[in-house]
């Protein structure tokens, strides 16, 4: 698999300089009301899901506790603190101009196309909780998936009947709807066809966390391992002058690792997207 990640200059040399990702939080991408998005479709699934089956009508009580419980977790999901959850995105569209436009400003635009299995494998030895997921832009297939973990933790909820178990059965429930609105996405953006990297943190999170300033509040991020030899092609994006681009970037991979060769596979192809930036 080998998917683009869209960036800047200044990201691009430092991706290639130090071999690393930074993997953002998910309550801190760009879009704010992604990770809302999915909160609300959660609540939808529940508000819909009451007494629709005969075991959860004979346990009405312990459904309806259950739903309170999910419902409050839910709503203490605030998108604006620090939580677990890291991704970095790549694109199976290595030449959208959407994601020129909306990653790569100014005319310093390159997408780097990476092998999504090297990287996850590299990035399983420093974290414990990793994965790539493809983006979900179908609200039905959305639903879908909350559903059948809604239904899942309620049969793991039933079962028990201490107190403080069931507290951990909905606190696994509110886990897994987060890791799912790590890729869920609203469905203008399919075209995109986006996947996630997408990293929990448990224990070792104030090991690892690191900030920088965005452009309306300081982000958490955490850098994750993508050796040079995972990079397969650098795609320059639409510019001016596509022939200087080149000449820079073939410059960067020569001085900072020696002949193209030596970099590995890697090759340099430029946009087709006529300049409009």
């Amino acid at each position: 698999m080998h998917y683009g990640h869209y960036t800047t200059a200044n990201a691009l040399i430092s991706i290639v300089q130090s071999e690393q990702l930074w993997a953002t939080n998910i309550k801190f991408l760009n879009d704010e009301q992604e990770f809302l998005h999915a909160i609300t479709l959660a609540k939808e699934v529940i508000n819909k899901s009451k007494y629709n089956t005969e075991k959860i009508k004979a346990n009405r009580n312990a459904y309806d506790d259950f739903i309170k419980e999910v419902t409050k977790a839910l709503e203490n999901l605030d998108t604006y603190h620090a939580e677990n959850i890291f991704t970095c995105s790549f694109s199976e569209e290595k030449d959208l101009l959407s994601q020129w436009r909306g990653y790569c400003p100014s005319n310093q635009g390159y997408c780097i196309h990476f092998d999504l299995d090297g990287l996850l494998k590299a990035a399983k030895e420093k974290f414990i909780s990793c994965g790539i997921f493809p983006c979900v832009y179908d609200n039905a297939e959305k639903k879908k998936r909350i559903s059948a973990a809604l239904n899942k933790h309620w049969q793991e909820y039933i079962k028990l009947t201490d107190p403080k178990k069931r507290e951990q059965a909905v606190q696994n429930l509110t886990f897994e709807i987060e890791q799912l609105a790590s890729y869920f996405k609203h469905p203008s953006f399919a075209e995109e066809k986006e996947h996630r990297l997408v990293i929990r943190m448990a224990w070792d999170i104030e090991v690892h966390a690191k900030f920088r300033a965005g452009p309306m509040s300081i982000i958490p991020y955490i850098q994750v391992p993508a050796p040079k030899v995972l990079i397969k092609e650098i795609g320059i994006g639409p510019t001016r002058d596509q022939s200087l681009a080149k000449r820079g970037l073939a410059a960067l991979i020569h001085f900072k690792f020696g002949p193209l060769a030596s970099f590995g596979d890697v090759k340099i192809s430029e946009s087709k997207i006529p300049y409009r930036l």
